[in-house]
């Protein structure tokens, strides 16, 4: 008891001084050990929460960017369709028979061979 009331006494006296004694040893490597654990629980905590803030961020974003490509797919679908249904369109509004019905009812004819002009390259 004596030497552990010196020590607290040196310290309180603002002397950092260590003594050499075998009970002020141990308990400076305990307090030291003590230290280590707790900086190591600390930054052991602050992986750990990094590495769950982490899984949760990627499940967050592989959601997002599933909803993304459902919506992108749904459109991809819809444009698709869409092409279809303008290219039938175009089929029929440039086919000849249609052409040449709709020359007729206009009273379009044939070109004589005196309105055809012949250009040379």
């Amino acid at each position: 008891m004596a030497i552990r009331t010196a020590t607290i006494r040196e310290i309180h006296k603002g002397s950092i001084k260590r003594v050499r004694t075998r009970s002020s040893s141990i308990t400076l490597e305990k307090d030291n050990q003590m230290a280590r654990f707790g900086f190591l629980n600390w930054l052991l905590s602050l992986a750990l929460i990094l590495a769950i803030s982490l899984g949760i961020w990627c499940s967050f974003q592989v959601a997002m960017v599933g909803r993304e490509l459902n919506s992108l797919i749904a459109r991809e679908n819809m444009l698709k369709k869409e092409n279809k249904t303008l290219n039938l369109e175009l089929s029929k509004l440039t086919s000849q028979k249609r052409l040449e019905k709709l020359g007729k009812r206009l009273g379009l004819n044939p070109p004589s061979i005196e309105q055809k002009i012949r250009l040379n390259e």
